[in-house]
């Protein structure tokens, strides 16, 4: 690239940085409300353009003469723990800590943190999509009866454990869609 042409590409992609750095900051604030929404953090470098032409004097800043240019490096989701509330909908969970639910739809597992949770006309136990809630060995929860849960994901009918919620810790989660 033509060293006259740097400072316009230097400027492009400042511009494309602050872009971006709107479209995280849009997408944060329109899912604010959204239950188990995990925010976006978007990480940015600065890279340098080697043989760049001084102007002026030399700059003791920049004893290499290269032009410095920001880079998004990437966005990454926030999993810290978010508030928990009360609904007042005995089905509604939430984990505290680590580890995500299990869900089924057709033969696609997904793993989420939205604890919205229903019966299905057949007794499944499914979350507000309509995807199947999955136990500790990945089976679909049926259920006849109004459930309770313990705190460590045990699920009782009428007083007796009949499944274990499948709550899973994972070591490099990614976002669906």
């Amino acid at each position: 690239m033509a060293i006259e042409y740097q400072p316009l590409y230097i400027l492009s992609s400042g511009m494309l940085l602050q872009q971006r750095k709107l479209d995280v900051i849009t997408n944060n604030l329109a899912n604010a409300d959204t239950p188990a929404f995990k925010r976006d953090l978007l990480l940015a470098s600065l890279w340098e353009t080697p043989g760049g032409q001084r102007i002026q004097d030399t700059d003791p800043q920049n004893p290499t003469n290269n032009f410095l240019y920001p880079v998004v490096e990437r966005v990454f989701t926030d999993l810290s723990q978010g508030a928990i509330r009360q609904t007042g909908n005995p089905l509604d969970l939430a984990i505290e800590g680590r580890g995500f639910f299990a869900v089924r739809r057709g033969q696609e597992v997904f793993y989420t943190r939205k604890g919205n949770l229903r019966l299905d006309s057949e007794g499944f136990l499914v979350n507000e999509l309509g995807y199947r809630v999955l136990d500790s060995n990945l089976n679909e929860i049926r259920l006849e009866g109004q459930p309770t849960f313990g705190v460590d994901g045990s699920v009782f009918v009428n007083g007796q454990q009949v499944a274990t919620l499948g709550i899973f810790d994972l070591q490099n989660p990614q976002k669906a869609g």
